[in-house]
């Protein structure tokens, strides 16, 4: 039976990046950078100001844009946050698809090659479950190739990825989504990648369902 080997590198993932020249020769990413709430300053257990977020965000956009091989994809799954005002109401929306496409300005080479969206819900009904109204209800998916030799045929592998899909179910709340992964990793197998770096695994899904590929 052929299966897809797993490494797993214990590091902080920003550490480990900044040590790497490169990610390895034929892979590519699939990912999602920390929200708000998850992210901590270095060295503290206090959360991040909105405007630290942002700054940071994109540095870490582009430390995994620069190391990104010639040919290459970058695939991010990343909701918005709602920063929480006074009682039933919210004060700012962080919009993480804008915060990777200033980033992947700033990188020689890097270019967005399609948006799509996970929804949490079916289409035109807002879900109660896990934050109703006061979450987002979406995650954004962004695909950025790198180099000139990236381009996506209109019938290639980015077919098998639906403008609008299902999230499906996820292990934790800000999971990527069993469906949503699915579908992210047959598409970058047909675009012929047979390892699939993820920064930031969380409980390893991204893992799994790229060695449900036969990916490593």
């Amino acid at each position: 039976l052929d299966v897809g080997q797993r490494t797993v590198i214990e590091a902080e993932a920003v550490e480990w990046m900044s040590s790497q020249q490169s990610f390895p020769e034929g892979s590519c990413v699939l990912t999602g950078i920390p929200d708000l709430v998850e992210a901590a300053t270095a060295g503290s257990s206090k959360t991040m100001t909105v405007e630290h977020y942002r700054i940071w965000f994109q540095q870490v956009a582009r430390l995994i844009f620069q190391r990104l091989p010639a040919g290459s994809r970058a695939i991010f799954v990343q909701t918005d946050t709602k920063v929480e005002g006074s009682a039933g109401s919210y004060s700012e929306w962080i919009d993480k698809a804008f915060l990777l496409q200033i980033a992947a300005q700033h990188v020689e080479g890097i270019r967005l090659l399609w948006h799509k969206i996970a929804s949490f819900d079916t289409v035109g009904f807002n879900s109660s479950r896990g934050g109703g109204m006061t979450k987002t209800r979406y995650s954004h998916m962004l695909c950025f190739g790198s180099g000139p030799s990236c381009a996506e045929l209109y019938a290639g592998p980015v077919a098998s990825v639906p403008d609008v899909l299902r999230r499906g179910r996820t292990t934790w709340a800000r999971g990527i989504g069993v469906r949503c992964c699915l579908a992210l990793c047959r598409y970058l197998k047909k675009s012929g990648f047979h390892l699939v770096v993820d920064p930031f695994c969380g409980e390893g899904l991204v893992f799994a369902v790229a060695n449900h590929y036969c990916m490593n």
